[in-house]
């Protein structure tokens, strides 16, 4: 599979969109809430793994949480949101390894 894919819910609302290159997902991958176009999820692929950053929403459009990968692996800043959108937690990993909370 090469190209854009996207998947439906039985009532025909689009939920999540894939990018493909010779049948592994890279790219950004969206997860939506509803037939607005709410979105979800933000993620980054590359050959099949996690690889930048991973942003989820609430439906209201308020970042809930922020992470880093790279080729899979926790790595870089993850930071938790309160209700409002502000910083609440913030933690490092270098290369799947926890190294501090802040």
């Amino acid at each position: 599979m090469h190209g854009v894919r996207a998947d439906y819910s039985s009532s025909g609302v689009k939920i999540c969109e894939w990018n493909f290159v010779h049948g592994q997902v890279h790219g950004k991958v969206t997860d939506y809430y509803d037939k607005k176009g709410s979105i979800k999820l933000l993620s980054d692929y590359q050959h099949d793994k996690l690889h930048g950053k991973v942003e989820k929403f609430t439906i209201k459009g308020i970042k809930e949480y922020k992470e880093s990968y790279d080729k899979g692996i926790k790595h870089g800043v993850f930071k938790t949101y309160d209700s409002k959108g502000k910083v609440d937690s913030e933690q490092r990993y270098h290369y799947g390894q926890f190294v501090e909370q802040q």
